[in-house]
């Protein structure tokens, strides 16, 4: 299948439902193939599939240091009804924007060979006829090299030749030459306008793969590279200012049993728009299934202390009545700090201690509780 089609990576794979692992079963790679057994993890976006099998893998776009910058998509394979594993494909996004690129500039490079041939045509074999209807042509095709081409030429269509011959015929060619140019550079624009319009899309979509699409925060790929970015920082000396929020969802686990998974859903989007309500110049990430992380910085760094309390404030006065619904009444452990370069030597230092304090925060709730 791979040999007669254009495109390098195609492979097959089954899911492990338990460990949430892709297992490679075939790889049609020549190059850097991933041999059968290898594992791979399941990006949040393709959660769905480990509780429905046949939705596949509708197309998502990854950009990873291992892999690049791929676009994947995978469809189901049936056994008597039943989903045994998945064909799976990857395409470049270089290889794609690489693409649009060369036929652009192909289609360039024939327009303007062909202006080039029928303008120089045009003028020695105008020379060998008449004075004066060359030195009209001349003057236009001294004037069209000055015509802004983004609002197309007109000098050809000006010209006033009825010499009954070859001439007459040239300038009518010329004129139609300039349409199609005019035509053409429509065209080239319009190219152009679907390629800003791609490159807009391939942002969103890289936006989408970096949203967890329960709460609308970012997710654990999108924390990953942000710890990585500041990690990178420390390690160069150029290290930000900033502080970790850590807030874990409490009795998540009793409200799915109690009320349903859906209002376990809708305490956790409460929360994350709680965090997103009082942080609102950092990013919030939720990294695990109750557990979200805010890193602090600009103006949310200056005034740390006053947000914070903020937060806890929310949690401090929950009411306690059945008719409000329950993700209304939600509580969260909250445990913050600061990045201290004279004892942190990387990112999960600084998050070590938010974690810690978190976890005191939360005993002391319970033992209000």
């Amino acid at each position: 299948i791979q040999d007669v089609n254009n495109v390098d990576c195609i492979y097959l794979v089954y899911i492990d439902q338990v460990d949430e692992y892709f297992i490679y079963v075939v790889d049609g790679a020549y190059e850097d193939a991933c041999p059968p057994g290898c594992l791979d993890i399941i990006y949040d976006v393709n959660k769905g599939i480990l509780k429905d099998p046949t939705i596949g893998f509708p197309a998502y776009i990854t950009d990873t240091e291992e892999y690049g910058w791929l676009v994947t998509s995978g469809t189901p394979i049936y056994k008597d009804d039943e989903v045994v594993g998945y064909a799976m494909t990857d395409i470049s996004m270089e290889d794609v924007k690489n693409t649009q690129y060369d036929r652009i500039l192909r289609l360039i490079g024939y327009l303007i060979a062909a202006t080039i041939v029928i303008v120089i045509f045009g003028i020695i074999y105008v020379t060998k006829v008449l004075i004066k209807p060359i030195t009209k042509l001349t003057k236009a095709v001294e004037n069209y090299g000055k015509v802004d081409p983004m609002k197309g030429s007109a000098v050809f269509s000006d010209l006033n030749i009825h010499s009954g011959d070859e001439l007459e015929e040239l300038a009518n060619a010329m004129k139609k030459m300039e349409a199609d140019i005019n035509e053409n550079t429509v065209k080239i624009l319009s190219l152009n306008s679907r390629l800003e319009v791609s490159d807009t899309v391939a942002h969103e979509m890289a936006e989408l793969a970096n949203t967890d699409a329960l709460t609308g925060t970012r997710n654990k790929q999108a924390y990953n590279d942000k710890t990585e970015m500041i990690d990178k920082m420390i390690k160069e000396g150029a290290a930000p200012k900033f502080g970790i929020v850590m807030l874990d969802l409490n009795n998540l686990k009793i409200i799915n049993d109690s009320y349903g998974h859906n209002k376990g859903d809708a305490a956790l989007c409460k929360l994350a728009s709680y965090a997103g309500e009082v942080f609102r110049h950092s990013p919030v990430y939720r990294i695990g299934g109750d557990e979200f992380v805010v890193i602090l910085q600009g103006p949310d760094y200056n005034n740390s202390d006053l947000l914070i309390g903020k937060i806890k404030g929310k949690f401090e006065s929950v009411p306690d009545d059945e008719s409000i619904p329950i993700e209304n009444r939600i509580s969260a452990a909250v445990g913050y700090t600061q990045y201290d370069p004279k004892k942190d030597t990387c990112y999960n230092d600084t998050f070590e201690r938010a974690d810690k304090l978190m976890y005191e925060y939360k005993r002391v709730m319970k033992g209000e509780n």
